[in-house]
């Protein structure tokens, strides 16, 4: 027999085993239990309105214990009262094993949609039974405190077999039951968010026709026992009046803060008498807590659509966790209908380390954690610091998760992602750097990302541009027609710079300025074309001092630009973002933002139809908010190059040398902090020594390659330094660590790397860390007399608060900390900029960042070519490397509005 099969069946074997157990002996507890439960506060309510004690129904003198649940269902539970007390508390408790009965048997076809052919009833039979077991303990809180916990838990599993299943009909009847009594249920009809529309009308029309139905229900059954339709309906009226007062005032009955309740509101109340929070801080903290809940998982399933059973059913599991959290309070006997999320982590066919930790810490937290196994201290120690609020919150985290994984954006979510990709998927920067020495008068730019729709159009322009050309300025031009790599054309001599797929107009008109040799740029719009007249008024406007002519009509949505100059194509295609027909809006606000001078030449184009011009002004709608609010941010405005840019890690490969010369050469880089024990550190150094103004500073290394010390008190990783920053941190920090051992090894090693620069002929200006490892606590207090003895006054200190949202955000605590030390021991700092590494990307907004404060140290990490996959010790950072070095080699061109490098400055030293 197979080993999973024999599993299985000793499984569902040994909980058949103990429900048998169970049952009878929870009804033996249930008859012998004699003092208050939750039961009777729905008997005395059935008693009342057999009596016809309307008022006293909803009554907030009843204590902590009010009748809460809504007017239809005290009748569903008013024939209790014609049983005694004792007879109606053993009849609902074999109810609420039926509840519970279905609800599993639900759970179990449910499971049974997504399992794989073989054995998949034994398979979804275990999975059940796991889940029982998982869930056991809450069921048994409810059978003993007469709970209506079951008859939620049916309706949960019913609606979730028929979200399952798409019928919507039965998903919303369903879901109707734990709504009518919890309200909080109702949140999961937001799931029709992913249906489409038949499904949705019905959903929406069932959920009326339920509503509709159970105030007549009430008005019926009220009418039966006074006679009087007009009677019923006022005391109809009046009974859910009451009801709305109570379950607005619970907080007047019933103080939510109580240990056991594991709801957010009840965390936040504990937290307000521990003196965490004010009152008016929890209460806000929750409604926030709320509305973020609930607009999130709604997003969710707004922007995504479930794929397939099981994708579906993670949905829906998805959204129990919003009333889970959310209700005024969440007893353990509350959290049964966790029974469904908890069957679809098992049920998981690749379970993650998330899954395998939620479940885990579940079932100690939750299964487990019962007064009778753990005793009373972690009891209710658990319970008072909310470890089981803990555990559905992970457990909500596999359950995403997951969802993600089984899941598609929706429309909507393509939509919103093209959005929000707008501002990350950059064009990057510059592939090459374009010819400042240009042999040519004109160059003209035709962008066909796609094949033309009529190709005689387009050969007429092709062949009238030629013409006019010619005319003009003799063989003093280039013309470049940027197209796909599978456009084909006959035509006269012309240049054709390929691009891979439809590129967009912006990314075209890029694509073609790198490649261009003219000192002037005209532009033609094969899909718009206008008369080559056009050109003779640019290049006149041109030869006037103007930098940008555009063409202005009135069937164009925005202008076209028919002709820049050669300053303002470098820095507008540097700082541009757009790839498509918005490239134009970036060029006049790239001239706006410098000063240039501009025109708009007026101009009869031909005429489109309607669809075509609708489109044209719909498309950038999307794109236009954000290149608005880069203008805002001053993307597109002049920027003065600082003298502080500092590059790292001189010395760790040949390429990262290459590139760091060639910058330091530009005037770019300023200062270079230089790895000691790097294998690369004497490729090209003499050179860089050579050129003036470089600062040349020790980049301290204590988490990459071998040390320079020749016999270090410490070994670490077979001759190799530590692996990471992190185990340093751990093994410097450890109270039980050799401190001395270890302050000796970091001395020597600092001793023998300034040794090494000395031995090369380096002058050590100042201080930084590779991993910034310096700013460890306690090394500058280990150091602070080397670094002294070495005529070093300024170490870096990168507080940068722009990187709170990277995953460089400790550095701001580290800096913080590290301030402070440096000021006692005499150093000096100056301010920093730390680019992220998605704004080499961007050239505006890097260039933003850099405006911010020239005078800052800025930290980069350029290599020419990414040779790092060659070295002994693999670096983290690499293709990084090459964007950054393509970015900073495009300030060169674009420092200042006049194009000339600034002068020399001093960086204001703290």
């Amino acid at each position: 027999m197979n080993a999973s099969i024999k599993f299985y069946r000793i499984l569902i074997s040994w909980t058949l085993l103990l429900i048998l157990i169970i049952l009878p002996l929870y009804a033996y507890k249930v008859i012998q239990k004699q003092d208050y439960t939750d039961f009777s506060v729905y008997y005395q309510a059935a008693v009342r309105a057999k009596n016809l004690n309307w008022n006293d129904i909803y009554n907030l003198k009843d204590g902590a214990s009010p009748f809460r649940y809504a007017p239809p269902i005290l009748f569903m539970l008013r024939p209790l009262a014609e049983f005694s007390h004792s007879q109606a508390q053993i009849l609902w408790y074999f109810l609420q094993v039926v509840g519970f009965s279905l609800g599993f048997f639900w759970i179990y076809r449910s499971l049974l949609l997504f399992q794989g052919a073989q054995n998949r009833h034994l398979r979804a039979l275990s999975i059940t039974c796991l889940t029982i077991l998982f869930i056991l303990r809450f069921c048994l809180d409810s059978f003993t405190i007469g709970q209506s916990s079951s008859l939620l838990f049916l309706g949960f599993c019913f609606a979730f077999h028929a979200w399952i299943k798409r019928r919507p009909i039965r998903t919303v009847l369903g879901l109707m039951i734990p709504t009518g009594f919890k309200i909080g249920p109702g949140f999961l009809l937001g799931l029709f968010l992913t249906e489409k529309s038949q499904q949705r009308n019905r959903a929406i029309q069932t959920f009326i026709f339920s509503i509709l139905s159970l105030i007549c229900f009430t008005c019926a059954c009220i009418r039966i026992q006074l006679g009087s339709w007009r009677a019923a309906w006022a005391l109809s009226s009046q009974l859910w009046k009451n009801w709305g007062e109570i379950v607005v005032n619970d907080s007047v009955y019933y103080d939510a803060s109580h240990y056991g309740s594991q709801s957010f509101k009840s965390f936040l109340l504990r937290g307000v008498h521990w003196g965490w929070l004010s009152p008016s801080e929890g209460d806000l903290t929750y409604f926030v807590l709320a509305i973020t809940v609930c607009i999130g998982i709604a997003g969710f399933w707004f922007l995504r659509r479930p794929r397939g059973f099981y994708g579906r059913a993670l949905f829906f599991a998805l959204g129990l966790f919003a009333y889970l959290w959310l209700m005024p309070e969440t007893f353990k006997y509350s959290l049964t209908p966790l029974a469904i999320p908890v069957a679809l982590l098992f049920s998981s066919p690749q379970k993650t380390r998330l899954c395998r930790f939620s479940l885990t810490l579940g079932a100690l937290t939750l299964s487990l954690a019962g007064k009778d196994i753990v005793g009373d201290f972690l009891f209710f120690g658990n319970q008072i610091y909310s470890l089981p609020l803990a555990a559905t919150l992970f457990l909500a985290g596999s359950i995403l998760q997951l969802a993600l994984k089984n899941s598609t954006p929706s429309r909507a979510g393509l939509f919103l992602r093209g959005i929000t990709n707008l501002d990350q998927n950059k064009l990057g920067p510059w592939k090459g750097v374009p010819q400042e020495q240009r042999s040519l008068e004109i160059s003209l730019l035709i962008p066909v990302v796609e094949n033309p729709k009529e190709l005689q159009l387009f050969r007429k322009t092709l062949s009238d541009s030629v013409e006019f050309l010619k005319s003009q300025v003799g063989n003093s031009y280039e013309v470049i027609v940027i197209a796909p790599s599978d456009f084909k054309i006959d035509s006269p001599p012309i240049r054709i710079v390929q691009v891979e797929g439809p590129q967009g107009r912006g990314a075209a008109l890029r694509a073609g300025f790198l490649q261009c040799q003219g000192k002037k740029i005209l532009i033609a719009n094969p899909q718009n074309p206008f008369k080559t007249e056009s050109y003779l008024k640019a290049l006149m406007h041109l030869n006037s001092g103007y930098d940008l002519i555009r063409r202005k009509s009135r069937l164009n949505a925005l202008f076209d630009t028919l002709a820049l100059s050669w300053r303002l194509a470098a820095t507008a295609f540097a700082v541009q973002s757009s790839r498509g027909s918005l490239v134009d809006l970036e060029i006049y606000l790239t001239s706006l933002g410098h000063g240039y001078r501009e025109i708009s030449i007026p101009e009869a184009t031909q005429k489109r139809n309607s669809l075509e011009i609708l489109s044209s002004i719909l498309r950038p709608l999307i794109e236009l908010p954000l290149i608005l609010n880069r203008f805002r941010q001053g993307y597109y405005h002049p920027l003065l190059l600082p003298t502080g840019i500092t590059a790292d890690d001189w010395g760790l490969s040949l390429g990262v040398n290459q590139g760091i010369l060639e910058l330091a050469k530009m005037g770019v880089v300023r200062r270079v902090s230089i790895m000691a024990n790097g294998a690369a550190l004497k490729e090209g150094l003499q050179e860089l020594i050579s050129l003036p103004h470089i600062e040349l500073g020790l980049h301290f290394n204590l988490t990459y390659g071998r040390p320079c010390q020749k016999a270090p008190p410490i070994t670490y990783l077979k001759g190799a330094m530590i692996a990471s920053p992190g185990k340093f941190l751990l093994q410097w920090m450890n109270p039980f660590s050799d401190r001395t051992l270890q302050r000796n090894y970091v001395r020597s090693e600092l001793s023998a790397q300034f040794e090494k620069l000395r031995e090369v002929g380096i002058d050590t200006q100042y201080l930084d860390g590779h991993h910034h490892i310096h700013l460890v606590p306690g090394l500058i207090e280990a150091t602070a007399d080397l670094i002294h003895a070495e005529g070093i006054q300024r170490i870096r200190l990168p507080l940068d608060f722009s990187l709170w949202k990277t995953s460089q955000a400790p550095l701001i605590f580290l800096s913080l900390l590290a301030r402070p030390k440096l000021i006692h021991h005499g150093f000096k700092f100056i301010p920093c900029i730390y680019p992220h590494r998605n704004y080499f990307l961007d050239h505006g907004k890097l260039r933003a960042q850099l405006t911010k404060n020239p005078q800052a140290e800025v930290i980069v990490h350029p290599a020419k070519t990414n040779d790092l996959g060659d070295l002994e010790f693999p670096d983290d950072y690499t293709c990084g490397r090459v964007y950054e070095f393509r970015a900073l080699q495009m300030l060169r061109m674009i420092e200042t509005e006049n194009g000339m490098k600034p002068e020399v400055r001093n960086a204001e030293i703290h």
